[in-house]
């Protein structure tokens, strides 16, 4: 069994509050989907590995799988394509540059911590869920991250 993965979201935060440097609304933007982009491929590449580890689950891992992807598809399309939206409507109202940690709102912050917080209960096993199921919530999660990351480029 490999060792718990350290939560990387909270080193991320830190970065961005002892940043020394302001930045424009755009570059905000531009690291607003770097951020969401990211976070997604982690959460993706944490849940392929739990399938993998649980492909002796058969068409139980096909169907995490398939599942993970449908419902981060809707959850992108649903929830967080129109969360990104505001956030970028919001940075375009900013009166100039900013800090790095005002790249997201403090709402935004408390949803990122609670996933984070998800993510690291799955990833410990604090959560009882089996590793299909883990491997399955991690995809979708991480699949309605990537999906929504792109509104950033397309409305940056």
């Amino acid at each position: 069994m490999r060792p718990p993965q350290i939560p990387i979201m909270p080193f991320v935060v830190l970065a961005l509050l002892v940043w020394p440097t302001a930045l424009a609304p755009r570059r905000l933007k531009q690291l607003a989907f770097a951020i969401w982009l990211a976070g997604g491929v982690v959460l993706c590449s944490f849940g392929l590995v739990r399938l993998s580890a649980a492909r002796s689950a058969g068409a139980g891992v096909w169907l995490a799988l398939t599942l993970g992807l449908a419902a981060g598809a809707a959850k992108s399309v649903l929830i967080l394509v129109a969360t990104s939206r505001r956030n970028i409507a919001r940075l375009d109202a900013l009166p100039g540059p900013m800090r790095p940690i005002r790249v997201y709102d403090a709402r935004s912050w408390t949803v990122i911590g609670a996933m984070t917080a998800v993510a690291v209960g799955l990833n410990l096993g604090w959560i009882p869920l089996s590793l299909v199921a883990r491997g399955g919530v991690n995809i979708a999660i991480g699949t309605a991250l990537i999906l929504s990351s792109f509104t950033y480029i397309s409305h940056g």
